[in-house]
This record gives structure tokens, sequence and C-alpha cells, in this order.
């Protein structure tokens, strides 16, 4: 359940991103720049933010340490991307507001869980 609004909070964030021309990603693909983040947004960011919820749930301590963990660790792999040429930024965006921008999303996807874990979704799976 996690997936599916990671992908779409991901999939917004890197559009208006893309269109405010605030980043882009390689390879640039003309007149339709998002599609280079298409692994991402489907990929790499549902998947660590399943990884973050299933780390708060396991744990039961600090979700905001752990939503500021893994929003440093996709800045510092971004950072990497930026290192090897694989990401730009431009209109004044840099690493600081990667990092707010990755929390955001993050926070919103936590929000999300927690909106389904009040309303009982999780029950039947937390009691096998």
């Amino acid at each position: 359940m996690i997936v599916p609004i990671a992908a779409t909070v991901s999939a917004l964030i890197n559009d208006v991103g893309y269109h405010l021309g605030f980043w882009d990603f390689t390879p640039k693909i003309d007149n339709d720049e998002t599609l280079s983040a298409l692994p991402l947004d489907l990929g790499l960011y549902p998947v660590m933010a399943s990884f973050m919820i299933y780390w708060i749930v396991r744990s039961k301590r600090w979700p905001w340490l752990k939503i500021a963990c893994i929003s440093l660790f996709n800045t510092v792999l971004e950072f990497i991307a930026l290192m090897f040429g694989k990401a730009e930024y431009g209109n004044g965006w840099n690493i600081g507001l990667t990092f707010v921008s990755y929390a955001v999303a993050l926070i919103l996807v936590y929000l999300y869980y927690k909106l389904l874990d009040k309303y009982g979704f999780f029950d039947k799976v937390k009691t096998h």
C-alpha cells in the first residue's frame, strides 16, 4: 500500500521540479524531461519509502529520525549523481533543498501510512 502513494508523490514532485527548471536527469529527453526520472519514480523512491515504513513499524520508535535518515540517504545518492553528471540543478536549486524535498515527500508517505493505520487497514497484517 505504500508503493502507489510513494510513486505518486515522487512523480508529482519530479514533474514540478522539471517544469520549474530546478533539476534535470540524464538521459535528457527533449519535450518529455520527466521520462528520465521514471525509474526513480517507480523504483528507487517507492522502495526507499516502503523500507522507511517497514523500519518505523518494526522499531516503533523515532519515526521522524528515520524519515530524516532516509531523506539524507536519498540526498547522498543524488549528490553522487550530481558528481557524476547524471543530474544537474538550475534556478537556484541546491542540495539542501533536495534534502527538504525528500523529507517532505517521505513525511507525506508517513502521514498516509498513519491515516491507513488509524482506520485499521493494517490490523490483519499486524496480528499475523
